[in-house]
């Protein structure tokens, strides 16, 4: 076979090339996933690829995170207009919401793969662009997984220190405006808070979060 067939190595393109290979496939994603893109998001999918898939070569990893991140707004939107939830639906995908996606991806590809260290990783990343934000609802989960991931990785005060603000801020929340999530994840943190505690050999600190859990 070597007679007919010749080994050839194709170079992975600068960033401005990916950038014009995404931009040509644009019009497509958008189509597909009916969502409209803006103009710079390109940019950012390309610079994200770099940053956070260096085992990757571009174009494919950009195109692998624009696809993903479109898909996942799909599904969103899908859900937000069966739910009525007009603040959860996007018009378009903007670079905040590409940036947002794509941590959302990251943190959940890893926790898949039980790469809990990476997950606290892209946990700490995300909470600081949704403190910057303003969004305490997704700064609220963000916390929650991060509290699995240091409760995994046998970190329990940090772990707990996570649980408690996810708690924090899901009270808050709920004390604005009543949060249909509230209860379920106040309920899934105390349990968690609980477990650590047993292992821990505080006893009463478990006993006393069970029984708050069963009082809600």
């Amino acid at each position: 076979l070597t007679a007919y067939f010749e080994k050839m190595t194709v170079e992975e393109p600068d960033e401005q090339k990916a950038v014009a290979i995404l931009e040509s496939r644009r019009k497509a994603y958008e189509e597909f996933h009916h969502l409209p893109i803006d103009d710079d998001v390109t940019d950012e999918i390309v610079r994200l690829a770099k940053r956070y898939m260096p085992d990757r070569r571009l174009p494919s990893s950009a195109l692998d995170l624009l696809d993903r991140a479109l898909a996942s707004a799909k599904i969103a939107n899908e859900m937000a207009l069966m739910t009525g939830d007009t603040v959860g639906y996007s018009s378009e995908m903007s670079t905040e919401e590409i940036n947002n996606r794509i941590l959302k991806l990251l943190i959940f590809w890893h926790f898949d793969k039980n790469e809990m260290v990476e997950v606290v990783n892209y946990s700490q990343k995300a909470i600081e662009r949704y403190e910057q934000q303003g969004d305490l609802f997704n700064k609220a989960g963000c916390y929650n997984i991060l509290g699995i991931a240091y409760q995994r990785t046998g970190q329990f005060e940090e772990a707990i220190d996570s649980y408690n603000l996810s708690n924090f801020l899901m009270t808050q929340l709920n004390d604005e405006e009543a949060n249909p999530f509230y209860e379920k994840s106040i309920r899934y943190t105390k349990n968690n808070m609980a477990a650590i505690y047993s292992s821990m050999g505080e006893f009463n600190l478990a006993e006393e979060m069970f029984s708050s859990c069963m009082d809600m």
